[in-house]
């Protein structure tokens, strides 16, 4: 029990010092590139507090007539980078 309240623990410090590299990096961004993404300046300057650093959450908005979209079988498994050769 004890256990597993220091790796939850230990956990959830590795998740916040992820997200504060996230933040330094993001503000590293023009204002201009973080509003393309959809971050806010002043959201990333008060650091993991206000994770996920969005002013307005982003939603997906269906129309009535579309009720399900079919995926070719092979775009479902294709890799997003192209597989590298192993060095002989």
């Amino acid at each position: 029990m004890i256990f597993t309240k220091i790796k939850n623990k230990i956990i959830e410090a590795q998740k916040i010092a992820g997200y504060s590299r996230t933040a330094k990096e993001l503000l590293k961004l023009s204002d201009r590139q973080l509003e393309d993404i959809g971050f806010s300046r002043a959201l990333l300057m008060r650091g993991v507090s206000a994770y996920p650093w969005r002013e307005q959450e982003i939603t997906h908005v269906m129309t009535d007539n579309v009720t399900n979209i079919d995926f070719p079988e092979t775009a479902v498994h294709t890799p997003i980078m192209p597989s590298r050769r192993k060095a002989a």
